[in-house]
């Protein structure tokens, strides 16, 4: 009884945001940012432009993975502002990043008619294995505190 007490005393001590942001794959594809802004910025925006990601992909059906690298290939084609992998996430820039998911989902639909290929059915896998990994590693550290 006293060892439990003693590890959920340790496990509080843990400080899971940085947690998460280690494991976070799209965290991972965000820190790339070519300006370097985004590494600077304070959690709550960095949850905003995540939940901003997490948006795109349910309204479009599009993983946050892909949304993520997309909006950091579109901020390597550019410099100035346009370089911040935000402009295209919560700016001017959201548009075209849009119409660039159109293009896949356009491209997707078409595939759909062709089959399948194992790799994106490997993809979407690993996202939906992902996302129930990060749900219940925060919900087990919720009922902890």
């Amino acid at each position: 009884m006293g060892n439990s007490i003693t590890s959920i005393k340790d496990i509080s001590r843990i400080d899971f945001l940085n947690v998460f942001e280690k494991i976070n794959s799209v965290e991972e594809v965000l820190k790339k940012d070519p300006s370097q802004v985004y590494n600077k910025m304070d959690y709550k925006t960095k949850d905003h432009y995540r939940n901003r990601i997490k948006e795109l992909s349910k309204a479009t059906r599009i993983s946050e993975i892909y949304i993520a690298n997309k909006a950091l290939d579109l901020a390597e084609k550019h410099e100035g502002k346009k370089a911040h992998i935000g402009y295209y996430l919560v700016s001017d820039g959201l548009e075209e990043l849009r119409r660039e998911l159109t293009n896949k989902k356009d491209a997707s639909n078409s595939s759909k008619v062709s089959g399948w290929n194992s790799w994106d059915k490997n993809a979407k896998k690993y996202v939906f294995r992902k996302r129930i990994f990060d749900y219940t590693f925060f919900c087990f550290v919720w009922c902890i505190h």
